[in-house]
């Protein structure tokens, strides 16, 4: 069916519609409008143009977006931002259905206090709003492997334990004052760091941030010099 196209089905007081809008739309009413045809604008790209288009509309469609309940119209609106991630557990589902009623009911009580009449947002600003005051700071990754035992800050001074250099599988930044990424690491106190000279001053002094002149030149700069001595 192309936009506009309708199909109808009588049978005593009940008509079947089924009308293709941007999507195909089914309906069964009791309402005594028949097969009457109106029409209805919506809004079409054309060559890269939004403009306003006619089509055929069933009456019924018309009579129903007119006296929908609240129920459908909550519906509606949840769904414009709806939670689209399936869960194998029902109770989850239910929790962020509920959860995105909450939200839509605080929106709309925000819009209706007085106070607050003069914040023209719209509800997904208000979700985004809603979500940085939930979250705050308080946002953690979870690290991959096997977790770690975490080592005190006084543990690159302890002489009891046999610091070491071992290779990690990935290069990380650490002791240098630059974006210096080094895939050394020590085995004790699990800090990336290079052979020479960010392995001694770690565990022998306090301020053990290194400034690597060699590391001191932009990125591009690096690439040029390395190209000319190949």
């Amino acid at each position: 069916m192309e936009r506009g196209q309708s199909l109808f089905c009588q049978k005593g007081d009940s008509d079947a519609v089924t009308w293709q809008d941007r999507k195909v739309v089914h309906l069964i009413s009791t309402v005594p409008v028949g097969v009457t045809i109106e029409k209805v604008n919506r809004k079409v790209k054309e060559n890269g143009v939004w403009q306003n288009k006619e089509f055929d509309c069933p009456a019924v469609v018309r009579v129903y977006n007119k006296h929908m309940g609240g129920v459908d119209l909550w519906d509606q609106r949840i769904g414009y931002y709806k939670h689209f991630k399936t869960s194998p557990t029902w109770y989850l589902s239910l929790f962020f259905h509920i959860l995105e009623k909450c939200c839509l009911n605080a929106y709309i009580i925000e819009q209706s206090t007085p106070i607050h009449q003069k914040r023209n947002r719209t509800i997904l600003q208000f979700h985004n709003e809603l979500g940085e005051q939930l979250i705050g700071s308080r946002s953690y990754l979870r690290k991959l492997g096997r977790p770690s035992t975490a080592v005190p800050e006084e543990a690159g001074f302890n002489r009891d334990q046999f610091h070491y250099l071992v290779k990690a599988e990935s290069a990380r930044p650490f002791v240098h004052k630059q974006d210096a990424h080094i895939v050394w690491k020590c085995a004790v106190c699990e800090r990336h760091m290079c052979v020479d000279p960010c392995f001694f001053r770690y565990h022998t002094m306090k301020e053990c941030q290194y400034d690597d002149p060699n590391k001191s030149r932009a990125k591009s700069e690096r690439k040029r010099a390395k190209a000319g001595t190949d």
